[in-house]
């Protein structure tokens, strides 16, 4: 992969971590879309390992009416991911190497996962939602 991503594989999760060395999923989603996308986004202090406040945190977001929910990402849209009915985690759509998200995961740290790949390790709902300041 020849995109800006391939700087933060490997990067560790940390559960409340905001970077730029380590990051939970929440942290590195707000930390991506500063950096490379221009938009900044206040932090939402929640625990990682508790999912129904992470649920919680990305149900109300900081700025959700300005976000829409789309059927076709493009790069730098949010990619919610559920393992069963309710969103859990949140990555971060590029168009690199056919699409994808990157995202960090407790246990793996920040990867990059084709959606048949996220479909194997379990991620069986996946939404996209775009910015409309982008």
């Amino acid at each position: 992969m020849s995109h800006f991503a391939r700087q933060y594989m490997g990067l560790p999760w940390v559960n409340g971590a905001q970077g730029p060395d380590e990051f939970d999923c929440g942290g590195f989603f707000r930390f991506i879309r500063a950096k490379h996308f221009n938009h900044q986004m206040p932090i939402i202090d929640v625990d990682a390992n508790r999912l129904k406040a992470v649920l919680a945190a990305l149900k109300k977001g900081s700025d959700d009416q300005e976000w829409v929910k789309v059927d076709t990402p493009s790069e730098g849209d949010a990619v919610l991911m559920a393992h069963a009915k309710y969103p859990s985690h949140i990555g971060i759509w590029l168009d690199a190497d056919g699409g994808g998200v990157l995202h960090c995961v407790r246990g793996a740290g920040v990867i990059y996962s084709d959606l048949n790949k996220l479909r194997l390790t379990g991620w069986g709902k996946i939404e996209y939602y775009r910015h409309q300041k982008n």
